[in-house]
């Protein structure tokens, strides 16, 4: 489990700190404004596209029914182009300069959907060190191609769609192949049952927790939209690039979540999925991760202004929520993805809806008296409230276990 958990969090920081590493080009060449309107197109396509995955790689590694990839394929081509359709939409709500950045954006979250569900099939077929390798050359080629084309003097438009065209490049001729490699031909086109009910099943699975996800990512973009409303686009670069700790952290958790889902489903089976152990695997994952937290949260308070300019010093007003918000995460992630285990996704989606009600009223409360310090606390309120919703909507009642059941590991 260690191993796994190892392997998904060194993915994740590749693939994290390749984006980190193209905001922080732009906060350098173009300035805070130009960051700061990258990081609000990356706002308005988080939610469209997280609504369209369909918690494909949720549903991938935890749905009961065995379906093959190639229809989970089907489903997302038709999402992603839906998705690049609906921002594109959303798009000319926007300045020119703003719009042509959500488009490109647009067709950068695409791929990264399928990047996302390939990693999740590496995964279950326990090739998880090929998610390192692949993420390491989409990283790579995005932020060399980038720099690049800043460097010859291309616009911001220009510079982006060309890393995006190297992020194609290396999904056809490098990521797919190595996917169906690993799982064999059986795997990759097996039948489920009648034709149409592989895709069926996918949709009306995928689509509460879709809208469950896409709303939970509304949890952390909302703040940027009253940000980019009421403060301007260099609070909305400052909040996204202190949002890169939170996803630090998460990224870490996502890796005990992803790892811990077999130890996960057995204890469901046996039906000792109960909150109280819920509970016990939050403070277990806090422990671990919490200490490295805070030492990141001083690490970017000296590190931010140096690297990337004044505009980002982390102030203890900002450090405060910043820090709740942390503390909060281990159990959100905990909660959310023992919700997933027993498959509630339905009540999963109430729970996000909930939670983003509740984050409107408070970010149009606080943040635009308090701006960056404002928009942490609705994150870390909505947290709360996430966490709360999710323990609360997941089964209390254990079943008799089976005769001879084993102990499990709980971490």
């Amino acid at each position: 489990m260690y191993k796994n958990a190892s392997l998904l969090l060194t993915a994740s920081v590749v693939r994290y700190g390749g984006q980190l590493a193209v905001f922080g080009l732009f906060a350098r060449w173009l300035g805070a404004a130009a960051a700061g309107r990258f990081a609000f197109a990356l706002a308005v396509t988080a939610p469209v596209f997280m609504l369209a995955s369909l918690g494909m790689r949720d549903i991938y590694l935890t749905l009961r029914t065995d379906i093959a990839l190639a229809h989970y394929e089907q489903v997302r081509a038709v999402t992603a182009i839906a998705a690049i359709v609906v921002s594109v939409a959303l798009s000319f709500l926007f300045p020119m300069n703003v719009a042509i950045l959500v488009a490109v954006v647009a067709c950068s979250k695409a791929l990264d959907s399928f990047n996302d569900l390939y990693g999740a099939a590496m995964q279950k077929s326990s090739r998880i060190k090929f998610t390192v390798l692949t993420s390491a050359i989409v990283a790579i080629l995005q932020v060399a191609t980038l720099a690049t084309a800043l460097a010859l003097g291309a616009p911001m438009p220009t510079a982006l769609g060309l890393s995006t065209l190297s992020y194609l490049m290396s999904a056809i001729f490098v990521i797919r192949p190595i996917t169906y490699k690993g799982l064999g031909d059986n795997e990759a086109v097996r039948e489920t049952g009648k034709s149409s009910r592989p895709w069926i099943e996918i949709v009306r699975v995928g689509f509460p927790t879709g809208i469950s996800l896409g709303l939970l990512t509304g949890v952390s973009t909302l703040p940027q939209y009253f940000l980019n409303w009421t403060r301007g686009p260099t609070d909305v670069g400052k909040y996204a690039i202190i949002l890169y700790l939170v996803v630090a952290m998460e990224m870490a958790l996502n890796a005990l979540a992803q790892s811990w889902i077999p130890v996960g489903r057995a204890l469901e089976w046996e039906g000792m999925l109960s909150s109280r152990r819920i509970l016990g695997v939050a403070v277990r994952w806090t422990l671990i991760t919490l200490p490295f937290a805070l030492v990141g949260i001083g690490i970017a308070a000296v590190a931010f202004p140096l690297v990337l300019g004044p505009a980002y010093t982390i102030t203890m007003a900002e450090a405060i929520p910043l820090a709740v918000a942390m503390i909060l995460t281990p159990a959100f992630f905990a909660a959310t993805t023992s919700l997933a285990i027993q498959n509630r996704y339905q009540w999963g989606l109430i729970g996000s809806a909930l939670t983003i009600l509740a984050g409107i009223f408070i970010g149009w409360a606080i943040i635009k008296p308090f701006g960056v310090p404002g928009a942490l606390w609705t994150l870390a309120v909505c947290l709360a409230l996430r966490t709360a919703a999710a323990l609360m909507f997941t089964k209390h009642e254990p079943r008799v276990p089976r005769a001879g059941t084993a102990e499990l590991e709980v971490l």
